[in-house]
């Protein structure tokens, strides 16, 4: 959770800092050529960055997570194009993080019964989506109040499973008293992912929602351990920049 309130922190202060300037219409073609770029014109590109928490109930039996430190983060571009005054396209290309931690308790099966001291899951991933919008209000040169419908896609080039427990023998010379053990790339973990999302926005922040309709194992793992599956819903801010 401090990582997520910290990179909020850092967004809201590139966002003071760096948001596109608000130009007319005579100084946006002075400096694009065009003055059809801009948040409210036909064409427009931003940087994009969102923390999510991931929600909803496991499938299956043993797999419980702990929903106040999963999360999810992400940074991309996103291009838009408009068609008139309400109704727009677009698409947007982001690497994004989720990482899954996993509750430890008597009723853990997930990858095994085992408890330790700390378990994740971390998933990164290379993502797309496409949307259409519907602009409900927007002013000269903002993008105004909006609400996005669309799906999302992505590849995952790299997954792990970690564990952390405390060490019997503390280590004499680092003084660790515990240890970790990564598992690179599981084989249980799919390398694609898909869905729905929905987002609902004002200028520069927006609120989204997606439900993951691929979920994260393959299905031969599901039908070996009771079809258990993550809780497949995202819920975050993202800031436009």
């Amino acid at each position: 959770m401090k990582r997520i309130l910290l990179f909020i922190s850092l967004i809201l202060l590139s966002t003071v800092g760096f948001s596109q300037e608000d130009l007319t219409d005579d100084e946006l073609y002075a400096k694009y050529g065009t003055a059809q770029f801009g948040p409210n014109k036909k064409n427009y590109i931003h940087t994009l960055f969102n923390v999510g928490l991931i929600l909803g109930s496991s499938e299956g039996l043993g797999a419980e997570i702990d929903y106040g430190k999963s999360h999810t983060m992400s940074v991309g571009l996103r291009y838009r194009a408009k068609f008139n005054k309400i109704f727009s396209i677009g698409f947007s290309f982001q690497y994004k993080n989720a990482t899954i931690y996993l509750t430890q308790s008597d009723a853990k099966l997930f990858p095994n019964n085992i408890i330790h001291e700390s378990e994740k899951l971390s998933l990164n991933s290379i993502d797309g989506d496409l949307f259409f919008r519907f602009n409900i209000s927007s002013l000269d040169n903002t993008l105004g109040t909006y609400i996005d419908l669309g799906a999302y896609g992505g590849y995952i080039y790299y997954s792990n499973h970690q564990f952390t427990d405390n060490n019997t023998n503390v280590n004499p010379v680092s003084g660790n008293s515990t240890f970790t053990v990564v598992n690179h790339n599981p084989n249980y973990i799919l390398n694609y992912n898909y869905g729905l999302l929905f987002r609902f926005g004002y200028n520069h922040i927006e609120f989204f929602g997606k439900y993951n309709l691929s979920g994260i194992f393959t299905k031969e793992y599901k039908t070996q351990f009771l079809n258990i599956e993550m809780p497949r819903i995202e819920v975050g801010m993202g800031f436009n920049i």
